[in-house]
């Protein structure tokens, strides 16, 4: 398709920018600076550029809306895992199983939210007719 053409520059310039990133953030912060090093990374070359290009180029539409969706999913889930670890604050886990527990119930209820809220996605149509072939 071309894609990896013209995205190649872009992966070679995000992996410069990790390297730099990781030895200054990671000389600064420790492992939290080299992983916050590749975030930053990402976020600033992959997660915007290949979309863009996507959109552009093979589906010849904007990705403005596209990346509206990404954003507010985004900040959907960071309010609904807000809201349920303010929620969870007072369930003490006194050993690994209640903890294990107390995660499970919080990764369904999170997703549970925003697949709920996914729903009036016309994408919902795609993924629920491919998980249906791969139940057959």
């Amino acid at each position: 398709t071309g894609l990896y053409k013209k995205t190649k520059y872009v992966m070679l310039a995000a992996a410069l920018l990790n390297i730099a990133l990781s030895v200054l953030l990671g000389k600064i912060m420790g492992l939290s600076g080299i992983i916050a090093a590749s975030v930053i990374s990402m976020l600033s070359t992959y997660c915007w550029y290949e979309p863009f290009l996507l959109y552009k180029d093979y589906f010849s539409a904007p990705s403005g809306r596209f990346f509206l969706k990404r954003v507010l999913d985004t900040l959907l889930f960071i309010l609904v895992s807000f809201l349920f670890s303010f929620a969870l604050k007072n369930w003490r886990c006194g050993n690994f199983f209640w903890w294990l527990v107390k995660a499970l119930v919080t990764f369904c209820a999170v997703n549970a939210v925003c697949l709920a809220s996914y729903c009036r996605f016309p994408e919902r149509k795609l993924v629920t007719a491919r998980l249906r072939r791969k139940g057959r």
